[in-house]
């Protein structure tokens, strides 16, 4: 066997944003196949990274069983918020073929709530439908 495992399709982040610094929004893929003559697939990658080359620089890469379809990183520490994350994966088969490295498109981290709306004015109407008119400042979030 000297032919590479297929490349994983449908690799995808289910969000992208996650409220907590240290796990990932869920990693999803297709089921893994590794074409004739094959010798099976014996494992799946997937990594972390903070590039758009994929690859697993912030953090991976952790093996996983050859029928796994989805993955949440966990346990990962000093992620910057708003900060762009590239999910990786990469197939093994039993010879150790690789397939190419699949990069899904980025997530953010954003753990910060945005501050409090102060409102600045508030105006009776006095018309008919007695509405009336607040102004507020502008907040910025991250």
């Amino acid at each position: 066997d000297t032919v590479s495992p297929n490349n994983a399709s449908s690799f995808a982040v289910a969000s992208g944003w996650s409220q907590n610094a240290s796990n990932s929004p869920a990693l999803t893929w297709a089921t893994v196949t590794d074409p004739l003559p094959s010798s099976g697939v014996n494992r799946i990658e997937v990594g972390l990274s903070n590039t758009v080359a994929g690859g697993n620089q912030v953090a991976g890469w952790f093996s996983l069983a050859n029928n796994i379809t989805t993955y949440t990183f966990t346990g990962l520490a000093s992620l910057t918020e708003c900060t762009d994350y590239y999910p990786s994966i990469r197939i093994f088969d039993d010879v150790g073929n690789v397939s190419s490295v699949v990069v899904s498109s980025p997530y953010k981290v954003d753990t910060v709530n945005p501050p409090d709306v102060t409102i600045t004015s508030i105006l009776n109407d006095n018309d008919e439908d007695n509405s009336p008119t607040i102004t507020w400042s502008v907040s910025n979030d991250n």
